[in-house]
């Protein structure tokens, strides 16, 4: 293997490494929302966000293939 290669085997990994930071906090974060909002709002608000958000989120992986 040329020095090259090796450039772009490392510049892989640390991109590999910095999306999976990324992913885990993103995760993190969205779980200690959920736990947030699910103490503010009441019961009948939060149901309505959740059915929105979720009715939003299949159809957008419904329509992504398509992209």
């Amino acid at each position: 293997m040329t020095e090259e290669n090796y450039e772009v085997c490392i510049e892989l990994l640390i991109m590999i490494a910095l999306v999976i930071i990324v992913k885990f906090f993103n995760t993190v974060f969205f779980s200690g929302l959920i736990g947030y909002y699910s103490e503010v709002f009441p019961t009948p608000v939060r149901s309505l966000g959740c059915g929105f958000t979720l009715t939003f989120g299949r159809l957008g992986t419904i329509i992504m293939p398509y992209y």
